[in-house]
């Protein structure tokens, strides 16, 4: 068998791969009425979103949000079994949980912010237009931090170039 090093780190790709292309296609369903209809099924719980409303979509959102990125998944990554069926179960048990209204104080205290929380999709039944992430890590979160570092960089580089000194200091005499 494979040393736990690596069904951990296995595992881990599992959660990352699946996680970043359910939170693209999740939010594809929002963003495009062509493919909402086929995500409304699970927005009937809104109000009051029982662990059950995990499992309640349609067979086209299960096939694309669900299925799909496991596929992908292990196209990129070259995983063992059993680390797909770890992360699967992972996957599967978090899902339940972020649907478990007597879970949403808790996890909201003790969950690391990279962490989907039971507040967080909750949240996103609420709202609809926010929290696209489920059910492991959490991608809304990744791309902001992403997002506030490309700008905090591009904001640098851009005054290092109105600035010669800094300019002249980067670029090697030769």
């Amino acid at each position: 068998g494979m040393d736990i090093h690596r069904q951990i780190f296995s595992v881990v790709c599992v959660l990352l791969g699946h996680g970043a292309q359910y939170y693209v296609i999740h939010k594809a369903f929002h963003e495009y009425p062509a493919l909402y209809k086929y995500h409304k099924f699970h927005h009937q719980f809104n109000v009051y979103a029982p662990p059950s409303a995990a499992n309640a979509v349609s067979f086209t959102e299960y096939s694309m949000a669900y299925v799909t990125p496991f596929i992908i998944t292990t196209l990129i990554f070259p995983l063992d079994k059993l680390s797909l069926t770890i992360g699967a179960g992972i996957l599967s048990t978090c899902n339940i949980l972020v649907h478990t209204p007597k879970l949403e104080a808790w996890a909201q205290r003790v969950l690391p912010e990279w962490w989907v929380t039971t507040h967080d999709h909750l949240e996103h039944h609420r709202k609809q237009q926010c929290h696209y992430s489920s059910s492991t890590f959490d991608f809304d979160y990744i791309v902001e931090v992403a997002n506030n570092a490309l700008s905090t960089l591009n904001a640098g580089s851009k005054s290092d170039l109105n600035n010669p000194k800094a300019t002249s200091a980067a670029s090697p005499v030769r």
